[in-house]
């Protein structure tokens, strides 16, 4: 049986459970193909002090090495997630153990955004791999060159497909992600200032909640915390669009989990909303500058929210159909395909 190794530095742990979890859950459906052995290695993002924070990458390799390339068993492919600078791991173990081994890239985002302009060692590991694989076609443009590679989401679990029975929507807007400059949770509350108090909106995400307490206090916002998969299908399923004011996204598996759930999504043109919504189709897209929103943003999205019951039952059915190309069990049929092909 051939062996795969999945690596990451952006794992899942006590602190952060939800790090990196669509890898994990990638993993999880991997692992139901009988004919490949696979096993994961990451890293966790929890926060380092002092030594242990300088030692970090170096003890990930020691580990990786200690592991892997002291064991006897062989590994036949590695599929390396987040390219820099875990390729090296690929790199090293092709280098030293199994010079037959094949190299499988996903480029998540800040793989790409981060190491712009790309430097001789970003270029040079880029030598080793067999295949790329980017999880957007924007994404992919942004590669320091061009490469045959192939575009395959992350893949939203399979769960969020099915549909639930119709409710009353309790959610204007809905607001899923950390509470973070990037994702845009200060652009949410200058566009909550601006909407009128009737206008619900939810959040739900990790991060500092405290900037949401005036909000929360006076009604604006009901704040849910992070959530469990199943309780977040639960909430989308009762929200009438999902609002996504991200500066960087290279795909956004909230945007897909909210399609696949016939909710339709206004968001900022990033990558990632590029790559799944077809404005005023499926959803709606913004220019993604804060000026913009706040002088015209506010009106697109008050207008958005007065689409009759027709106009939005397209959109609902729209979204959700397009979601569908990104449902992980058909994601993890397309990688392993790959994989076979490959090996």
């Amino acid at each position: 049986m051939k062996s795969i190794l999945l690596i990451s530095n952006m794992g899942p742990s006590e602190q952060h459970p939800n790090s990196g979890i669509f890898i994990a859950n990638q993993y999880n459906e991997l692992r139901k193909n009988k004919e490949l052995s696979f096993d994961y290695f990451y890293l966790t993002q929890d926060k380092k002090h002092g030594l242990a924070k300088i030692l970090r990458y170096p003890l990930f390799l020691w580990q990786f090495i200690s592991k892997y390339i002291f064991n006897h068993k062989k590994i036949d492919l590695i599929h390396v997630h987040f390219y820099y600078p875990n390729i090296i791991l690929a790199a090293l173990y092709k280098l030293l153990r199994n010079r037959k081994l094949r190299i499988v890239v996903t480029f998540h985002g800040s793989d790409i955004y981060y190491y712009t302009p790309a430097k001789s060692s970003y270029r040079f590991f880029s030598l080793f791999v067999d295949q790329y694989i980017f999880v957007s076609s924007e994404l992919k443009k942004r590669f320091y060159k061009a490469v045959d590679g192939r575009v395959i989401s992350a893949g939203a679990l399979d769960l969020f497909y099915k549909l639930t029975s119709e409710k009353d929507k309790k959610y204007d807007l809905l607001f899923v992600g950390h509470l973070d400059f990037n994702k845009g949770i200060d652009r949410l509350l200058k566009l909550a200032d601006s909407l009128e108090n009737s206008v619900r909106i939810a959040v739900v995400g990790q991060g500092d909640s405290t900037v949401l307490d005036q909000y929360i206090n006076n009604g604006s916002i009901a704040y849910l915390g992070p959530q469990t998969p199943d309780r977040l299908k639960e909430i989308y399923s009762r929200s009438r669009f999902l609002l996504n004011l991200s500066r960087n996204e290279s795909f956004g598996l909230v945007l897909t989990e909210a399609m696949a759930q016939g909710v339709p999504v206004i968001a900022t043109q990033t990558d990632g909303a590029a790559t799944q919504i077809s404005d005023n189709e499926n959803g709606f897209l913004l220019k993604n500058d804060c000026k913009w929103l706040q002088d015209d943003g506010v009106a697109i999205i008050k207008q958005v929210l007065n689409s009759n019951q027709l106009k939005y039952k397209i959109l609902s059915q729209k979204a959700a159909e397009s979601a569908q190309r990104h449902k992980l069990s058909n994601i993890t049929n397309e990688l392993i395909t790959i994989y076979n092909d490959l090996l």
